[in-house]
């Protein structure tokens, strides 16, 4: 996780599926990463990134 204000990068949990070619989108002082590629398969999957919990939740 980059923080612009201390321009420092900050190691997270990973996401619960491999995945490329994602889309990205913060609602509610969440990450959403949405679809994607899994070097096989397109995904449809959509996770969001808590970062208090540092945890990944599969949202549909």
């Amino acid at each position: 996780m980059y923080d612009p204000l201390t321009k420092r990068w900050t190691p997270v949990r990973s996401m619960t599926s491999f995945r490329s070619r994602v889309g990205i989108a913060v609602h509610d002082r969440k990450i959403y990463a949405i679809g994607g590629f899994n070097g096989h398969d397109r995904l449809r999957v959509v996770e969001s990134y808590d970062y208090n919990k540092n945890e990944w939740t599969t949202v549909s």
